[in-house]
């Protein structure tokens, strides 16, 4: 079962790769039609959609908000660190899935070119990018990210400039456009100031 975290990071890629559908100019994601397109792109948010809620639902073990879990929103990272063996798994199938890709000439590599490395803080984004002499790259937001490159494939570490800031924005987001493609109209609680 995944934990609140995972739910969160699933929920941005899924965000990102929506956004690839309708882009695609090469692969088998340029053969479809506009419609097909569509449809995968709509599958992908609304998947990331119950990723998003889920990762902000209450976690029943800790009965605290799952987002919590990811980052106690200062953003210092609460994550425990992933054991040498859930690495060495996961290089290894890394190193399974290139392997195969070059035994099967005939099927098409990913679309998707990055991986992703959430930092949570643009702190933490300038230290990893010093320990690997990388460039860090501030967006219109304050958002920084670094980012290593393996030919075409990057892996992209990326931090808030106020991490909390951008959880209570993000869930806001996703809580109006729920009401929204739901009919709905969000209101304050009694009692509570309006949004």
């Amino acid at each position: 079962m995944a934990t609140g975290p995972e739910h969160y990071i699933e929920a941005e890629r899924l965000e990102q790769q929506a956004d690839t559908w309708m882009d695609a100019d090469t692969g088998w994601k340029a053969r479809l039609s506009t419609a097909e397109r569509l449809a995968y792109r709509m599958a992908d948010l609304a998947a990331a959609q119950v990723h998003a809620t889920l990762a902000l639902a209450e976690d029943p073990a800790q009965g605290q908000p799952v987002v919590k879990e990811r980052a106690d929103l200062t953003g210092e990272s609460t994550r425990q660190p992933e054991t040498s063996s859930e690495r060495d798994e996961y290089i290894a199938g890394l190193r399974q899935f290139a392997d195969w890709l070059e035994q099967h000439p005939d099927v098409e590599a990913p679309t998707v070119d990055r991986m992703l490395l959430p930092l949570n803080t643009n702190s933490a984004v300038e230290e990893f990018a010093a320990a690997h002499e990388l460039a860090v790259t501030v967006d219109s937001s304050g958002n920084a990210e670094a980012v290593l490159h393996f030919g075409p494939v990057k892996y992209v570490a990326y931090g808030y400039a106020d991490f909390k800031a951008f959880c209570e924005k993000r869930a806001e987001e996703q809580a109006r456009r729920w009401a929204e493609t739901n009919s709905m109209d969000l209101h304050p609680r009694q009692g509570g100031e309006a949004p």
